[in-house]
């Protein structure tokens, strides 16, 4: 399987991922299922797990953290944290490793920075910025992300406040049928974060 390098981090890994939104009982999956998927995934050489602490709950991280705590090795994990505070973003945190049953997170991202307030409160001193700062210090993860789901200029400016590892936004259809079309202010974010 063809594989690429993610953002910064060096790391290489397929085009195709695991993305844990799903593996949950409100989208009609048992933990079986989950479990079973997840196994599949691993043994057939996907190494990226997407996951966030919002996810149902933590039903997502929960499940994935019953395959990791076994196969933890083969998985790459990624986390998000919703808080926009410091200490609110340092509670998830710990929810998360306890939920995921593992002592670090490969990649912790910011989940869902959709507007410029928000990138404020998180770049600001007391942000979740600071959270994840102190967090990789400490050894509680290994890379520091962000993520947005409706307006990547938002992103692009993440990238001039902060050296972010990698940035997710995803290919929404509302997105790519927009008659402003935003896509095309993506691309920027590809050249910053290869850099």
């Amino acid at each position: 399987m063809e594989e690429r390098t993610f953002g910064r981090t060096g790391e290489k890994f397929s085009i195709l991922s695991f993305g844990g939104q799903r593996i949950v009982d409100s989208h009609g999956c048992t933990e079986e299922e989950a479990i079973k998927m997840l196994n599949y995934a691993i043994d057939h050489g996907i190494r990226y797990y997407d996951t966030a602490w919002l996810y149902s709950a933590g039903q997502s991280e929960e499940r994935i953290g019953k395959v990791a705590r076994l196969r933890r090795r083969e998985m790459w994990i990624a986390t998000k944290a919703r808080a926009r505070d410091k200490n609110g973003a340092q509670k998830q945190l710990e929810d998360s490793l306890r939920r995921l049953q593992t002592d670090h997170v490969d990649e912790w991202r910011m989940h869902d920075v959709w507007s410029m307030h928000e990138l404020d409160e998180i770049t600001a001193p007391g942000g979740a910025l600071e959270a994840a700062i102190q967090a990789r210090k400490d050894g509680y993860i290994r890379y520091i992300s962000i993520s947005g789901h409706s307006n990547p200029a938002v992103q692009v400016e993440a990238l001039n406040r902060f050296p972010f590892d990698s940035v997710l936004v995803p290919c929404l259809w509302e997105i790519v049928l927009s008659s402003v079309s935003p896509m095309s202010s993506c691309l920027p974010l590809k050249q910053k974060v290869s850099q």
